[in-house]
């Protein structure tokens, strides 16, 4: 008895020493400040270490049984970053990723553009995007912990909604169209559409939004009208124009500082980026090597670098493989010098990182 007893703890020993898992490791989780990038021709997404400013993991959507024409378009991150969620046009798809890019959920939903998160509560809202030929007159409002949807869709009085944004406050939702000076709120807690608001102007066709963080006042782009209009929300239900910059070149993405100083955009047409000051409204701007259809813009969560994502359409940027690529282009907020330009997959759209409430 004593003798076995001997060769079973031996053998736990031995067993302690080897491990018992021969399978292979879990992966190592993605960098806490991961910068996540669409990109819509390649049906990936490139994961970049803002330490190294290097892409550490290419996301093949392909292996995860979508189709090689998913298009990712835009994405968002957890403020923790322990997961990321992806509209795919080409697969009417919404999809939840967790930190080891391990596919969670998804949430079907006609060609879903722009997502937002809300600040406290377990919702994710998508509006579409222009590829269908007739935009549905809708959103999505998700529960995002286990991918339920909670109004999918949600009808929304506004044509083609694309711009989508959670106030900070996350009191509302608000939804723009491309089609019309329109902007259509939602009450976050009842989910309850609001009339729509017409603003005053010439057609816009707005893209996207952002808001400060105190809740009272956005700004949203203007890609036709070359204008970036500042809107007045301390009626959050009835947004109103307040002004409008004139701007160049096809402004898309808007992203705000964290103090709300500084909106960031870049320009299609001219492949530059503004820096537009909201209190002097000066537009100084940024060009050089890589910012090429600059399309979606993110901060890094200390505001030191903006990340700016550029499809590189017309191909005004070389690679250096010679290579059909796309680029991220690093600028630092305070001297707007680029730091480094990294190169990623076909056609990058959507950036983001994670989010700070």
């Amino acid at each position: 008895m004593k003798s076995s007893a001997l060769w079973i703890s031996g053998l736990l020993c031995l067993v302690a020493l080897i491990g018992c898992d021969s399978g292979d490791p879990e992966p190592a989780p993605n960098p806490a400040d991961a910068v996540y990038v669409c990109n819509q021709a390649g049906a990936t997404v490139s994961i970049l270490d803002p330490a190294s400013t290097e892409v550490v993991e290419t996301v093949d959507l392909t292996e995860y049984n979508f189709s090689a024409d998913a298009k990712p378009h835009h994405v968002v991150v957890e403020p923790d970053g322990s997961a990321w969620y992806v509209s795919l046009i080409g697969d009417n798809v919404v999809a939840k990723f967790d930190a080891q890019n391990d596919l969670v959920g998804t949430v079907d939903f006609p060609s879903p553009g722009m997502l937002s998160l809300h600040p406290t509560d377990d919702l994710l809202y998508a509006g579409h995007t222009m590829s269908l030929p007739g935009v549905p007159a809708n959103i999505a409002v998700i529960q995002r912990s286990d991918m339920a949807p909670i109004e999918v869709p949600l009808s929304v009085p506004i044509d083609r909604p694309h711009g989508m944004k959670v106030s900070p406050t996350g009191d509302y939702a608000y939804a723009s169209s491309l089609s019309a000076n329109e902007i259509v709120v939602i009450d976050t807690e009842t989910q309850t559409v609001q009339s729509p608001v017409s603003l005053p102007g010439s057609h816009q066709f707005y893209v996207q939004l952002d808001i400060t963080a105190d809740g009272e006042t956005a700004y949203i782009t203007g890609e036709q009208g070359n204008q970036v209009h500042v809107l007045d929300l301390q009626d959050p239900t009835t947004p109103s124009l307040v002004d409008s910059i004139s701007v160049d070149g096809r402004p898309w993405h808007p992203q705000l500082s964290d103090d709300g100083s500084t909106l960031y955009f870049g320009s299609k047409a001219t492949n530059t980026v503004t820096a537009l000051a909201t209190t002097s409204f000066n537009t100084p701007t940024v060009q050089g090597p890589g910012l090429a259809n600059p399309h979606g813009s993110a901060l890094s969560p200390d505001g030191q670098f903006l990340y700016v994502s550029n499809a590189n359409a017309n191909g005004s940027y070389e690679s250096s493989s010679g290579e059909d690529v796309g680029t991220v282009v690093v600028i630092d907020t305070q001297t707007r010098d680029i730091e480094t330009v990294v190169e990623v997959g076909k056609e990058p759209a959507g950036i983001n990182t994670r989010w700070q409430p």
